[in-house]
């Protein structure tokens, strides 16, 4: 891991934005703006859509479509590729439920530490750290941990 922790990368996978609402997905982009890193540190992928994406992170979001998965609903190599060759020092699942693509592309991460916020027992087998109560208890636990993974602002 990057030991100057203002220069450590991060890739985040954002809750799918529904049709019942965006909550889930701007509450974890609030999170990500609470990090005290560049947003050019900072790797965001969505499935579908975002939704109030900060004018920071214009243009950096990875969106991986219906046509980015294969036939078992994970994400296809070329996709893993993208995200995985920008060597994250950690990864983080930001999904408010269980997602298999967004575990296989955390859990599979090159990144010293992944975490997830979802507290089930399959969730579990694929991160290193699991905080429940979503993104604000991460930003939580995370100000709390000695030696600090994340600069907190």
């Amino acid at each position: 891991m990057e030991p100057r922790l203002r220069e450590r990368r991060v890739f985040a996978v954002l809750p799918r934005a529904t049709d019942s609402g965006d909550s889930a997905q701007r509450e974890a982009w609030s999170f990500l703006s609470s990090l005290d890193l560049a947003a050019s540190r900072i790797v965001p992928l969505v499935f579908g859509r975002d939704v109030g994406t900060p004018d920071a992170f214009a243009g950096a979001v990875l969106h991986v479509s219906e046509q980015d998965l294969d036939w078992r609903r994970l994400p296809k190599r070329v996709v893993a590729e993208a995200v995985w060759t920008r060597r994250p020092d950690v990864a983080i699942d930001l999904s408010d439920r269980f997602s298999p693509a967004a575990a296989y592309l955390v859990g599979g991460a090159p990144a010293a530490i992944r975490i997830g916020t979802d507290p089930s027992p399959e969730a579990a087998l694929f991160y290193d750290l699991v905080v429940t109560g979503g993104p604000a208890a991460l930003l939580r636990a995370l100000e709390k941990l000695d030696p600090p993974v994340l600069p907190v602002r």
